[in-house]
């Protein structure tokens, strides 16, 4: 019987196996966060999102960095209706 690729999925909706490391280039990284190139650059230079992964010449970040990222950016957010 041949596997079934039924029940996997993106590791971006969060619903696919854990233990799955999928990389992501530097575009593909911008796409997913609807940034510029320059962007990334400036965070990654600030500290504020990861350094990659160096394979070769090639700079690969995992999803997994992508999606701490988010859910870090979500907590430093105001919670709505609170005033200043």
């Amino acid at each position: 019987m041949s596997e079934s690729n039924e029940g996997r999925s993106s590791p971006l909706n969060n619903q696919g196996p854990r233990e799955e490391k999928w990389l992501l280039s530097k575009v593909e990284v911008c796409q997913r966060l609807g940034i510029c190139l320059r962007t990334l650059e400036r965070e990654i230079s600030r500290g504020r999102y990861p350094r990659p992964l160096k394979i070769g010449k090639a700079s690969r970040w995992e999803v997994g960095d992508v999606v701490a990222y988010i859910e870090r950016l979500a907590q430093e957010r105001q919670p709505e209706g609170s005033s200043s």
